[in-house]
């Protein structure tokens, strides 16, 4: 028996009902698939920083605090102070002097710093001889051999010292402090932060001198520059460093690890590190810095390349007064998981420049040199040992643009797109067809009622 033409499916129909499930179920599993490669790409991208979290966690988290610096009156001052003769410029005025002292009875660097202070070189000293009175208490730093020292009773009973500086450039800086360095002598070299009360002369051996005076908390020991640098004094300091050891023998960054720190900060700070081949220098991977750890007075002072890894601290801080003579450094802790073999994972570094402009940086590269193994204690109590370097060059690497996730996201919209464009257009065509199947049964049926008809007629 023939089937029934209603009974038959549509020919060309499009997708048939098991077809169109697969289909469906098809894209579904395609989303869920490229879902999870999505997924799984996100978490690597931070598996590797949480791994170097876990093995490093240096306790060395800058803490942050906000300067005050309280403001000066300058009525205190203003039209009281004699020094446009020079007869006047013998005089010294209590009541011009003590509010000076005062003010700055408890600063430090920082706060002259803050204020902005000028070194008291030659054109400071051109500008402050033609109009002293423009620049009444403003701050200004000297360094010098002690020329002259004469203690006094102050305000209160308060000890006070005045006396003299000879500066490098052979001109005098008088001034009034009311604390010294321990055992300073007259010709040891020191500094003075301060603020510029008047012109002053005083008399010395050869006659009369005049300069500047200047009114500050304090003396601080420092550093002479000598016109050319002795290399040799970098190499014997850095043959006396000794690595710190987890299990004894910890010295920290004293001592002479400070001086040999210095002295090569102070040879970047004057002329630079152009000298070495930087592309010949090796680069700190695993097997170099194993060597590094297991025998660190075979490496020490050597440059290296520190290739792209992760910046996991970094901070500035003003260190006083210095052989470099810089008013701020950059310390903090270098790390990447590609050093496996080393314990730490990280290096810890300071460097004779300002890189406040890198502290949000996720990854950098540096060049410098090693100093030594450094004893550090983590944030668990755990104590490790990591590199110590004096870095010359930091700075941000920024990965090329990665458009990988995007490009992916794209292509699942559009085969999303695709998958219901072709289920629709499916659907439509499945329904067009049905209507003309349909239309086409009622004209068979009609032509066969008709051809009935005309048969019952004859």
């Amino acid at each position: 028996m023939s089937k029934a033409p209603f009974d038959a499916a549509p020919e060309g129909k499009l997708f048939h009902g098991a077809e169109r499930r697969k289909l469906i179920t098809m894209g579904v599993l395609i989303l869920v698939v490229a879902g999870i490669f999505v997924y799984s790409q996100l978490q690597e991208s931070g598996r590797a920083d949480r791994e170097l979290d876990q093995i490093a966690e240096p306790d060395d988290s800058a803490f942050q605090e906000q300067l005050v610096v309280p403001s000066f009156d300058a009525n205190l001052l203003a039209g009281k102070i004699l020094d446009a003769r020079e007869g006047d410029r013998v005089l010294l005025q209590r009541e011009t002097l003590d509010p000076l002292l005062e003010y700055t009875s408890s600063f430090n660097a920082a706060h002259f710093l803050a204020l902005g202070m000028r070194a008291l070189d030659a054109a400071a000293q051109a500008e402050l001889s033609a109009d002293s009175e423009a620049h009444r208490a403003q701050p200004f730093l000297a360094r010098g051999w002690l020329d002259d020292l004469d203690q006094r009773i102050g305000a209160g009973g308060a000890r006070e010292f005045h006396g003299r500086l000879r500066l490098e450039d052979e001109s005098f800086c008088h001034f009034v402090v009311r604390a010294l360095p321990d055992g300073l002598i007259v010709d040891d070299f020191v500094r003075i932060d301060g603020l510029f009360l008047k012109l002053f002369r005083s008399e010395g051996d050869e006659g009369w001198l005049e300069g500047p005076l200047l009114v500050g908390p304090q003396l601080l020991d420092s550093w002479p520059q000598p016109e050319v640098l002795d290399r040799d004094a970098i190499f014997v300091k850095l043959a006396q460093i000794t690595d710190d050891t987890i299990d004894g023998g910890l010295t920290g960054l004293g001592g002479e690890t400070f001086d040999a720190q210095w002295l090569l900060m102070n040879s970047l700070v004057r002329e630079g590190d152009g000298e070495i081949d930087w592309e010949m220098a090796p680069e700190l991977d695993d097997e170099t810095l194993v060597g590094i750890m297991t025998q660190g007075a075979a490496w020490r002072g050597a440059p290296f390349r520190i290739p792209i890894a992760r910046n996991m601290d970094l901070w500035t801080s003003a260190p006083g007064e210095n052989p470099a003579r810089v008013d701020k450094v950059t310390m903090g802790w270098i790390g990447s998981w590609t050093w496996v073999n080393n314990k730490s994972a990280v290096l810890h570094y300071v460097m004779p420049y300002d890189a406040e402009h890198l502290r949000g940086a996720r990854l950098v590269s540096a060049r410098g040199y090693f100093l030594k193994n450094f004893a550090y204690e983590t944030r668990d109590g755990n104590l490790r040992v990591a590199p110590y370097f004096v870095l010359s060059h930091i700075e941000e690497f920024v990965p090329p643009v990665d458009n990988t996730i995007q490009y992916i996201g794209i292509g699942l919209t559009v085969l999303t797109l695709t998958i219901i464009a072709l289920i629709y257009m499916g659907l439509r065509r499945d329904k067009k067809r049905a209507a003309a199947f349909q239309a086409d049964m009622v004209r068979r049926r009609r032509a066969r009622r008709e051809r009935a008809q005309a048969s019952e007629a004859d």
